[in-house]
């Protein structure tokens, strides 16, 4: 039987039960085969509620809105969204994670009706890029804001290498607006849609943006059999 303990020290509920783990340990030593985490589990249903919780909300004089993702921008979009709905101040931002509504200023029947009022108002807010581990499943979710770079895992028998490849494409119109390309990279050849005389790419060199110390953008260079450079 375990007691679970709110902020008050008071035991507002137990949890007793079968465990169900999300992985299993076999044999030892060499012989030993381990999967997912043996360490974390959950007993579905064995929570016993000891004491009542429920919050009285007419005695509520402000309701608090605590952002899951603190972040300034998103607090203040909500503070204005709330104010422009209520055609007066009625929200304020006090930090990264809390926004304050009065509700004697929202002038609202009760608060329930506050509440669902505001929970219904849209906006857009930037998706912070999170990737998520559950290690009693063996679970990784990577949010689409996600970007990978370059690097190397190694864990126990398991080893993880990303790698970043570039592809050179021709850039439509960039040879001018009569220049067809049969394919791409080094050594492409094409033809001229008006002429029909053919096109190498000879080379292409990038180098760095200007506020990368580098003398800017990328230059793609091609030469005609005639003898024509363009770039």
């Amino acid at each position: 039987m375990s007691a679970l303990h709110g902020p008050d020290g008071q035991i507002y509920a137990e949890a007793q039960g079968p465990l169900v783990m999300g992985g299993y340990t076999a044999g030892n030593g060499a012989n030993g085969k381990e999967v997912n985490s043996v360490t974390v589990g959950s007993i579905p249903n064995g929570g016993i509620v000891e004491r009542d919780t429920a919050v009285d909300l007419h005695e509520f004089k402000t309701v608090s809105l605590l952002l899951r993702n603190p972040d300034f921008t998103t607090a203040k979009q909500i503070a204005d969204a709330v104010n422009e709905n209520f055609k007066k101040t009625v929200a304020s931002a006090l930090d990264s994670s809390r926004v304050d509504v009065s509700v004697a200023d929202a002038e609202a029947s009760s608060v329930p009706v506050l509440i669902s009022r505001v929970q219904n108002l849209r906006l857009s807010v930037s998706t912070p890029a999170k990737v998520v581990v559950n290690e009693r499943t063996g679970t990784i979710v990577l949010g689409g804001e996600v970007k990978l770079t370059p690097v190397s895992v190694i864990h126990g028998n398991l080893s993880i290498e990303v790698v970043t490849t570039y592809a050179v494409e021709p850039i439509p119109g960039a040879m001018g607006p009569g220049w067809v390309g049969t394919n791409s990279g080094p050594g492409a050849v094409g033809r001229d849609a008006n002429t029909g005389g053919a096109a190498e790419q000879k080379q292409i060199t990038t180098t760095p943006a200007p506020e990368n110390g580098g003398r800017g953008g990328d230059r793609l260079t091609f030469v005609n059999p005639d003898g024509d450079a363009g770039s």
